[in-house]
This record gives structure tokens, sequence and C-alpha cells, in this order.
């Protein structure tokens, strides 16, 4: 046959390039793996770190032990402090923006306060205004009801005046 295959017993088998071009698939999938294993391995490394005590009976804790007597490659030492440093800097950012808006809460709490105050100031003087008018009204009722009081009399004793010049 004029192909790359070989012929065995009347069973095909693959070219030693086909072979090569699996095998190295295969090599790539195997570093993709262990790509992935060491990221999560740094993700691990990160959320344990700083945030939970060490135990002696902590599981991940002696997961961890054991990964780092194992003779496996080890995770990058700098790559976890630039991943630290970075999440220590957006923190520092976080408590930066949050400084701001207390700061910003502060300055309109405070005008909030002014106003108010401002506005307390107001309606007492309204209050005041009115205790004073409707003083001033009673005044002036008792007045017309002296008056009313006093030419009912007067009606009175003109009408009597009336009556006895008319009898």
């Amino acid at each position: 046959m004029a192909s790359n295959r070989i012929q065995t017993q009347g069973t095909p088998t693959k070219s030693p390039q086909h072979i090569h071009q699996q095998q190295s698939g295969f090599e790539q999938l195997d570093k993709s793996t262990s790509n992935t294993l060491k990221s999560e391995k740094v993700k691990q490394l990160l959320n344990l770190g700083g945030y939970r005590p060490a135990s002696i009976n902590d599981p991940l804790a002696a997961l961890q032990r054991d990964s780092f007597a194992a003779n496996e490659p080890r995770v990058d030492e700098m790559q976890i402090r630039a991943i630290a440093d970075h999440q220590m800097s957006s923190l520092d950012n976080l408590i930066l923006q949050h400084r701001k808006t207390q700061l910003r809460m502060s300055r309109v709490l405070k005008e909030a306060e002014e106003r108010h105050k401002k506005v307390v100031q107001e309606l007492d003087e309204e209050k005041r205004k009115h205790e004073h008018d409707t003083a001033q009204g009673d005044d002036i009722t008792y007045g017309l009801e002296k008056e009313r009081t006093r030419l009912k009399q007067f009606d009175y004793l003109l009408e009597m005046n009336f009556l006895m010049k008319n009898s």
C-alpha cells in the first residue's frame, strides 16, 4: 500500500506522525492540567493565608504541608507575593474610597442638620407670630364682644325710652 499506514495481519495501525501528534496532544493536556492544579494551589494558599489560623487538625493545612514535602514543582513565591500585593493595594483603594465616602456623607449630614436647624427656627418664628396674631385677635374679639354688649344695652335703653314715651 502506498499510504502511511502499515498493515499487520489485517488490522490497520496509525502512522508514526499521527502517533507523534497524539502524544504531543497528551503532553499539552498534561501541561494544562498541571497549570490548572498549580493555579488552584495558589488560590488555596491565598485563601488560607491571613484568614485562618493554622491548625494541626486542619485537613487543608495537612494537604498543604504534604504538597510542600512532595517532589512536585513548587508554586512560584514571587507570583504569590505579587497576588498578595495586588490584594493589599485593592484593599487600600477600598479603604480610600470608604474614607472619601465617609467624608462626603459627613458633609451631607452636616448640611442636612444645618437645613433642619434653619427649618426649626423658621417654624418657631411662625409659631411665635401665630401666637401673637391669635392674642391680638383675642383682644379684638374681646373688644367687639364688649361693644356688642354695650350696643345691646344701648338698644334696650332706647327701646325702653321709646316705649315710655309712647305709653
